[in-house]
């Protein structure tokens, strides 16, 4: 996986392995960083008003604590798939199945 690199704006970087490494605090400066490496990508977003950036920073996490994916303390909720779902995963992706919230139990059987 290529660096991520990070705007000059934004002291801490993106780390997509948070989830991985159980860190399950999700600060405004974890999604800032994750949006600067994506503006790299598309001077649109690199052009946004700082105004408009903070917004959308403001709206996600809204919408995070409303689906009840995050808590008040930005404290990300682990989701389960249930079993249709993961069996669905499992039949179609390439994926390992390490990158989805599975158990151990879970991750046995696919292997099996």
């Amino acid at each position: 996986m290529p660096a991520i690199q990070v705007h000059p704006r934004v002291r801490s970087r993106s780390d997509p392995e948070k989830y991985v490494r159980l860190d399950m605090n999700l600060s405004h400066e974890d999604y800032d960083a994750f949006f600067n490496a994506r503006a790299e990508w598309d001077d649109k977003l690199e052009r946004l008003a700082e105004t408009t950036r903070k917004k959308l920073r403001s709206v996600v996490f809204k919408m995070l604590r409303e689906a009840e994916l995050l808590t008040r303390y930005h404290i990300i909720n682990p989701v389960i798939l249930s079993p249709r779902v993961a069996e669905i995963v499992r039949r179609n992706t390439l994926a390992s199945p390490v990158v989805f919230p599975l158990s151990d139990a879970d991750l046995k059987e696919w292997a099996g």
